[in-house]
């Protein structure tokens, strides 16, 4: 096998195939989410990372989807879409957790 190299036409098919075969649709409000003990939910309260968190995961989708918006390449516009789609679930997926 080649070497595949970086910022190839190869690995830009290879990079959009893997993101656009392995994307999953769903729906953050509609996972199973378990029901925690108190003490459970005290200590995952008590930490201090969940804003920032939140904050971060939302910006960075932000980011990335209008990324996908200027992407002249269609085959890379779709995928950077899709990993902003992803991007913004795991902020969905974040402040479900601290609403819980």
């Amino acid at each position: 096998m080649d070497k595949l190299v970086i910022g190839s036409e190869e690995h830009k098919q290879l990079m959009c195939k893997m993101f656009m075969e392995t994307f999953t649709p769903y729906e953050p409000s509609k996972l199973p989410w378990p029901d925690l003990a108190e003490a459970v939910i005290q200590r995952l309260a008590a930490l201090p990372v969940w804003d920032e968190a939140v904050r971060t995961q939302a910006e960075t989708a932000m980011k990335v989807l209008e990324l996908g918006k200027v992407e002249k390449d269609p085959q890379m516009a779709e995928a950077i879409s899709l990993q902003g789609y992803e991007e913004s679930r795991h902020a969905e997926i974040l402040k479900i957790l601290t609403t819980r």
